[in-house]
């Protein structure tokens, strides 16, 4: 009896993993990066934030990763940026980039003119800027195709109204083939799209916004630059009605040996 529950609850679990989003979330946050064992490029390194208000920032050096120490800015009514530009970024082939971001704040807390953002660009124009506008509720992605050319905004299906909650972004860069695509908390492809017109790689990351309500912050965490595709692996439908019906199958057979002891 103990074997058989024991096996049942096994393979109730492989296919939870195998199916469930949550299983398969991406969220880094928090973690200790003092080692590159994960995945990222060993090759790139920073020098500290510069911003506006660097006492709320974090100011870890030579790594490419806050770690545990968030950057943030913090509530003011004028606009704060902090900014840092990364060094041994890929400058051919593919590479991606992925960071974890907190808004310690509502929609309702947004002024008509405050758009809290994270950009990346490659040092002079933004290639992709991840919004939150004061107007939608659910976080906004725009990128430009052509640098220095009006963006194509996406809406994302994150929503942000409550406050506290960490989301994690990942860009694939292929600069062979000048594509990009953009992940949102680690599954879905927000946007795919061919760009044009910028530098040899993208090295800059950037946030700013004013936040003119007492303690709301905008945080950014765990940034990493990787060689390979920092997601999980997400099994195709088929691949999940097959571990369904193999579940299934074990345990038909599992009872039908416990019926017959």
């Amino acid at each position: 009896m103990k074997t058989y529950t024991a096996l049942a609850a096994l393979l109730v679990a492989a296919f939870a993993l195998a199916a469930s989003p949550l299983a398969r979330a991406a969220l880094i946050v928090g973690e200790d990066f003092e080692s590159y064992a994960d995945g990222r490029l060993s090759t790139v390194s920073a020098s500290t934030w510069s911003s506006t208000s660097q006492s709320r920032v974090a100011s870890s050096t030579g790594i490419a990763f806050e770690g545990t120490h968030y950057a943030e800015i913090g509530t003011s009514t004028a606009n704060q940026t902090a900014s840092r530009t990364f060094s041994g970024v890929p400058t051919t082939g593919t590479y991606w980039v992925q960071f974890s971001v907190q808004n310690v704040f509502t929609q309702a807390q947004l002024g008509p003119d405050n758009y809290p953002q994270i950009r990346l660009s490659d040092g002079t124009s933004n290639l992709i800027t991840l919004l939150f506008r004061p107007d939608n509720s659910n976080i906004v992605i725009n990128y430009a195709p052509t640098a220095g050319s009006a963006a194509t905004p996406v809406t994302t299906s994150i929503n942000y109204d409550t406050a506290s909650a960490w989301h994690t972004f990942t860009y694939a860069i292929d600069l062979a083939t000048q594509t990009a695509s953009i992940y949102a908390d680690g599954q879905t492809v927000v946007a795919s799209f061919s760009f044009t017109g910028y530098g040899s790689t993208f090295s800059t990351i950037d946030f700013r916004g004013a936040l003119p309500t007492a303690g709301t912050a905008l945080r950014v965490d765990s940034i990493g630059f990787y060689n390979a595709s920092p997601l999980p692996g997400i099994p195709e439908p088929a691949t999940i009605a097959l571990l369904g019906g193999l579940s299934a199958l074990a345990l038909g057979v599992l009872a039908r040996r416990h019926r017959k002891a």
